[in-house]
């Protein structure tokens, strides 16, 4: 393998779309994981149970997407406040 195809796949493994899922349905979180995981461009990077732990992923990790479950329990809020004060929410 020439180095400049080693470039192009470090390159595409740098691109991949970072995921963040947040849904208190484990059955669902793990469903929705593996399918994301089946994607070549897309990673998924942190899982949340809750509002609290979704916020704290999302600080720690900052990952290109957050799936967002509007309806869990445990401060929803903050996890939609702390991403649209940021601008990163589409709603």
């Amino acid at each position: 393998m020439n180095r400049s195809s080693n470039v192009r796949k470090a390159t595409a493994r740098a691109e991949k779309i970072r995921v963040l899922i947040a849904d208190d349905h484990t059955t669902f979180l793990a469903g929705l994981t593996s399918i994301i995981d089946m994607e070549r461009d897309m990673i998924v990077i942190a899982q949340a149970t809750d509002g609290r732990q979704a916020a704290d992923l999302w600080r720690k990790h900052r990952p290109s997407v957050m799936l967002l479950d509007l309806r869990m329990p445990v401060s929803r809020t903050e996890a939609i406040a702390t991403a649209t004060r940021r601008g990163l929410v589409q709603l």
